[in-house]
């Protein structure tokens, strides 16, 4: 009975020590390590842009071996996250504005970051279907070198009235 609870409990310290990592080149190695294991799966990688023209990092679209999906921002170049807002849903409940504009205040994932942070990521449980379909709202708010932005995951626009942008994910990721 003790060996039934200390795998599952070895397993998951394994696995949030790969979730863990902050520093760019460990993130990059940890991730590596689990495409290898074939942990996750890819199903979409795009920019990160701040202040709606600077590269500011990568923003990651996953899926598990569990079918959830696994969200991860990524900053580079000196760049570090603040804080992130994250919508992931259907498509018509991004809670907007009546002229189309993303309310990020309202998105119901907000996480203040601590200085220092280049990754973030957020495992959403994909419940009752083989895959997800809907939209994804990833918000961030960055630094670098005293000047802070606003950065969106590179994808569709809101509306003409902003440069904020969201993404539309509805297939699975690829088969384990």
């Amino acid at each position: 009975m003790k060996n039934s609870k200390i795998l599952p409990i070895l397993f998951l310290a394994l696995t949030l020590s790969f979730c863990s990592k902050e520093n760019t080149d460990e993130a990059n190695e940890s991730t590596s390590n689990l495409e290898l294991q074939g942990q996750l799966q890819l199903c979409q990688n795009v920019d990160l842009i701040a202040g709606q023209n600077s590269d500011a990092g990568e923003f990651t679209v996953s899926q598990n071996s569990l079918g959830n999906l696994v969200l991860r921002y990524e900053t580079m170049e000196g760049w570090e996250l603040n804080a992130v807002h994250l919508y992931v849903g259907n498509c018509d409940e991004i809670p907007v504005t009546r002229s189309g504009n993303p309310k990020i205040g309202r998105f119901p994932i907000k996480v203040d970051l601590p200085n220092g942070t280049t990754v973030y990521e957020y495992v959403f449980e994909v419940v009752g279907d083989d895959f997800f379909c809907g939209c994804i709202a990833a918000h961030a708010e960055v630094s670098r070198d005293g000047q802070n932005e606003t950065a969106w995951a590179n994808g569709l626009d809101f509306s003409e009235n902003s440069w904020a942008m969201y993404l539309e994910q509805c297939e699975s990721c690829g088969a384990f």
